[in-house]
């Protein structure tokens, strides 16, 4: 769906801003150097954060439900 395709542009990118694979990355091992295809990097984000902000409420009280401490 749209929102899946948002959210899985959306964690890409965020993983762009510390590209790393596999453990000890705090001491600098995994590091990669990622190049996006277009069709990911222009991943709209926007719809994702949309379905977030309108379902707030709901994920929210999913993720008590699931033990998560939220503020």
């Amino acid at each position: 769906t749209e929102i899946e395709r948002a959210c899985f542009a959306d964690a890409i990118l965020a993983w762009c801003e510390n590209p790393t694979i596999g453990g000890k990355a705090s001491g600098g091992f995994g590091l990669v150097d990622p190049v996006l295809t277009p069709k990911i990097g222009d991943g709209d984000a926007a719809a994702y954060e949309k379905y977030l902000n309108a379902n707030r409420v709901s994920i929210l009280a999913w993720l008590v439900k699931q033990g998560v401490k939220v503020s």
